[in-house]
């Protein structure tokens, strides 16, 4: 009898305790390049459009400081875009992040030093991941015709992730290669 109230009592014990292990938050690495065509030019149609979409930044937390990080899986595919003639690279990073929900992440900015791009990323999630992709890349027109102001492209995107898998966001004169892979074991 005392064995089988000792063994019930680390049961009820471990199904407590369960649950919170369960929760321990999962770490990724997040990673981003950012590039342009060279050899795209403004023959198609142009939409004279103001930009006014402000975004609300998330208030960093002191837990949640973003820990970037020098190399990660994607960057092989990084060296071969800066060998390409065809294509300009404006933005890589990478970066450790805690999985954790929308409104606790923080946005992560995407610069270039050029100043033609800017944009913020956002990735997200519990049992699936999210990432919610914002990019406004400024280009110079090649043709008088069409004016000579810089003109703002955009790539606005919400995308379910899965580990491991790159993807690509395109837009014919820019695009983004995004990835997340699984995180240092802490």
């Amino acid at each position: 009898m005392p064995c089988r109230i000792f063994s019930t009592t680390a049961f009820l014990i471990a199904l407590y305790f369960a649950p919170n292990a369960l929760a321990e938050t999962k770490q990724y690495v997040v990673e981003i390049a950012v590039f342009s065509h060279r050899t795209s030019d403004f023959s198609g149609e142009i939409w004279k459009q103001a930009y006014t979409e402000t975004v609300q930044r998330n208030i960093p937390r002191q837990e949640n400081e973003i820990q970037y990080v020098k190399d990660g899986p994607m960057r092989s595919i990084v060296e071969s875009l800066q060998r390409r003639n065809e294509y300009d690279l404006l933005h890589y990073s990478a970066w450790i992040q805690d999985t954790l929900t929308r409104n606790q992440v923080l946005v992560t900015p995407i610069t270039s030093g050029a100043g033609n791009l800017e944009g913020e990323v956002q990735v997200y999630g519990g049992q699936l991941l999210f990432v919610d992709i914002k990019l406004n890349f400024m280009k110079e027109p090649l043709s008088v015709s069409v004016g000579t102001s810089p003109v703002r492209f955009t790539i606005n995107e919400k995308r379910r992730l899965k580990l491991n898998e790159t993807h690509y966001f395109d837009h014919p004169y820019f695009g983004a290669i995004f990835r997340v892979s699984r995180g240092p074991v802490s």
